[in-house]
């Protein structure tokens, strides 16, 4: 069973960065590219040929990791640029990266030992897997898949620093001047093996039809499934009642993508929140039908909750907040839901395809 560290549905859900901890450069959120659905992360090395990534610290261990995502080059860089860096908590190297030559040409780069692999070509997507365990800092191992097929094996480099912790995906140094590459899917498992996830992709399901309304004020439409993210319409409560404001959940065979036959391999509920002065009390996540204790705090942010499940969250009670209880008014600006899911496998005789049977007797 997988074991989530970190998924983000490449601004889906959000049309910006929340998930993740800081982006550097000139990182956008691309509604032209993308793999399966509406939005990918859009990595340019802008006209000051600047390094362009985004930053999710954290979210990785020795203990073993799976980190997937899809790439798309528009260009090749104008020389050898790491296309994904691991760092320690404290952000030194390992050294542990994946680079891109100018030749298009994948380099895996582990402690003191490198092995290239298969090259890219601009325009195409690519599934790109680095699987890994860190046992010390000269006992190791390191796969790389390109689209579910093994490329590149590392074993026993000698390692800088261990204790992976922070994870880097796009142009991490300089590409170019007006460089660009796209990012779709990213994903992090604890599985704590070094064998391919399967084609793991992450997509954003909203709230839908209101369940529990017992917030006692609306703030203009009152919608709380807006993207981009808006403050001007909320719902929030100001009594000290303890109550619910919660919401269903898009359909799995509704919203950006149709994930009907999907396997799934979990979900993360968010919401974007906050409260106000006073009494701080106990507010909470709602999803599906479960309570997540939260602590807000006076300023705007996310708050997330991982399940890892192969079931899709139908509860009635699918994403939504409780209030504090107390004196601190809670604000409940945007909710929702990112589905990690594996696609169902294609049908081989698509609709309209002419299935002949030969029957052999005796």
């Amino acid at each position: 069973m997988p074991n989530i560290s970190f998924a983000e549905s490449a601004t889906k859900a959000t049309q910006g960065f929340q998930f993740w901890t800081s982006i550097t450069g000139t990182v956008t959120s691309d509604a032209a590219q993308f793999k399966d659905s509406p939005r990918s992360i859009k990595c340019d090395g802008a006209a000051g040929n600047a390094a362009a990534y985004v930053q999710k610290d954290g979210v990785l261990t020795d203990a073993g990791a799976r980190i997937s995502y899809y790439v798309r080059l528009t260009n090749l860089p104008a020389s050898t640029v790491p296309l994904l860096e691991i760092l320690n908590a404290t952000s030194l190297a390992i050294p542990l990266r994946i680079d891109l030559s100018s030749a298009g040409v994948l380099t895996l780069v582990a402690g003191n030992k490198t092995t290239t692999g298969s090259s890219l070509v601009t325009g195409t997507w690519y599934g790109i897997t680095l699987s890994y365990i860190v046992t010390n800092s000269a006992l190791n191992q390191w796969r790389v898949f390109l689209n579910g097929l093994l490329d590149i094996t590392i074993l026993n480099a000698t390692l800088t620093n261990i204790n992976t912790s922070n994870l880097l995906l796009g142009w991490v140094l300089a590409p170019g001047a007006n460089n660009v590459l796209n990012i779709d899917h990213p994903f992090v498992d604890l599985g704590q093996t070094v064998d391919y996830p399967g084609d793991v992709r992450v997509t954003a399901k909203l709230a839908a039809a209101v369940n529990n309304n017992a917030f006692d004020t609306t703030t203009g439409t009152g919608a709380v499934n807006e993207r981009p993210i808006s403050e001007a319409n909320n719902k929030n409560h100001l009594a000290t009642t303890q109550v619910l404001q919660d919401y269903t959940l898009e359909a799995a065979s509704v919203g950006d993508v149709n994930i009907t036959g999907a396997v799934l391999v979990g979900h993360i509920g968010w919401m974007w929140s906050k409260r106000g002065a006073g009494g701080v009390g106990t507010p909470g996540m709602a999803l599906n039908g479960a309570i997540t204790a939260v602590t807000l705090t006076t300023t705007s942010a996310l708050y997330t909750k991982i399940i890892t499940s192969t079931s899709y969250p139908s509860n009635v009670q699918g994403i939504g907040e409780r209030s504090s209880g107390a004196g601190a008014d809670t604000f409940l600006y945007e909710c929702g839901v990112l589905i990690v899911y594996i696609p169902a496998a294609a049908d081989p005789f698509p609709a309209g395809y002419l299935r002949r049977v030969q029957y052999y007797g005796a």
